[in-house]
């Protein structure tokens, strides 16, 4: 795996990462949708919740490696969205029709 050499205020944008891995320097890392900030010493890893958009940033001078998902959790992933997209357009073309009260008379 090819390391990633990070400098001071170049942030990376990076997605579809499931673990990132300092091995040298200081990084700060947020997630989209993530409540925290997490911050990694050489040697310690961090697992993303989703592979979903990150943000890494070196503190001074930094090396990582990006361990992406599988091309199957890709793909299962991508096709779950599809799914979850379609069934919205589904219902938002969905017209309820109300219910006929007679009157009173």
């Amino acid at each position: 795996m090819n390391a990633i050499t990070l400098q001071h205020n170049r942030p990376l944008r990076i997605a579809g990462t499931t673990r990132i891995e300092c091995i040298a320097g200081r990084v700060w890392l947020t997630q989209t949708g993530m409540a925290g900030d997490v911050f990694l010493h050489a040697g310690d890893s961090y697992a993303l919740d989703w592979p979903d958009m990150a943000l890494v940033e070196a503190l001074g001078e930094a090396r990582i490696i990006l361990h992406v998902a599988p091309v199957a959790w890709r793909r299962f992933f991508a096709a779950g969205a599809a799914v979850l997209s379609s069934l919205h357009e589904r219902m938002r073309a969905v017209r309820l029709t109300r219910r006929r009260t007679p009157l009173a008379g």
